[in-house]
């Protein structure tokens, strides 16, 4: 289930945008749905560095 609500405090505005900018940057363990609705497994270029968005949080976390 997914929900919309507005957000006018700027603080969680901007918590939130970094939150969705780390889960679009995650390219080793996201998965993208397809047109015709499979789903593809995001892989890192070559030369990237790992990206994953669950470990990026484990380390904020144990930063903090």
């Amino acid at each position: 289930m997914e929900a919309v609500a507005p957000v006018c405090d700027p603080v969680i505005k901007a918590e939130l945008d970094s939150i969705l900018r780390t889960y679009d940057e995650d390219n080793y363990s996201a998965w993208d749905m397809q047109p015709d609705g499979d789903y593809l497994r995001r892989h890192p270029v070559a030369g990237e560095a790992r990206r994953g968005a669950q470990q990026a949080f484990i380390e904020l976390a144990a930063s903090s």
